[in-house]
C-alpha cells in the first residue's frame, strides 16, 4: 500500500459525527478572512477544537479527517443533485445553509483523492445514501 493509500485509509477509520462537522462548520465560518484564507491556520484550529472535545484521541488525525471531509463536502455543494438539501436563504456574509442529512452522509461516506488530489466523495454513492435518508423521513 502507498503512503497517499495508506493516509486516505487512516483517514477513513476516523470516526466523526455529523455534529462535530457542523461544530467545526460553525467555527470555521466565524473565522476572519485571513485565516480562513490559510489551510495550515484553519487545521489548527480544528486542532484545536477537537482537543477541547475529544482529548481522548489523535487529534491531528482526527482534524485532518473532519477538514477532509468538510472540503469534499464543500465540492458536493456546488452539485446541482443536492440543491435541494440547500437553504436558501444564505447570510450577509455569503454563508450558505445547509440540511443536516448532508453532514450525516459526509461523516458516512468514504473520503477518495480526486483527480487533482483534493478530497471527494463518489457523487453517485453519496447521492444515494441522500436519497436514502430522504425516503427514510418520507420525504422522497
Amino acid at each position: 500500500m502507498t503512503v497517499p493509500d495508506q493516509f486516505i485509509q487512516d483517514i477513513n477509520t476516523q470516526n466523526i459525527s455529523a455534529a462535530l462537522l457542523g461544530e467545526v462548520m460553525i467555527m470555521w465560518a466565524s473565522l476572519p478572512p485571513e485565516e480562513w484564507k490559510d489551510f495550515n491556520r484553519k487545521l489548527q484550529r480544528v486542532v484545536e477544537f477537537v482537543d477541547g472535545k475529544r482529548p481522548d484521541v489523535n487529534n491531528p488525525l482526527l482534524a485532518m479527517a473532519v477538514a477532509l471531509r468538510l472540503m469534499a463536502l464543500d465540492a458536493m455543494v456546488v452539485d446541482p443533485a443536492v440543491r435541494g438539501w440547500l437553504i436558501p436563504e444564505k447570510s450577509p456574509d455569503g454563508i450558505t445553509y445547509i440540511h443536516g442529512d448532508l453532514l450525516k452522509v459526509a461523516a458516512e461516506q468514504p473520503v477518495l483523492e480526486g483527480l487533482a488530489g483534493e478530497p471527494v466523495f463518489d457523487r453517485e454513492a453519496f447521492h444515494s445514501r441522500l436519497m436514502e435518508l430522504a425516503a427514510t423521513q418520507g420525504c422522497a
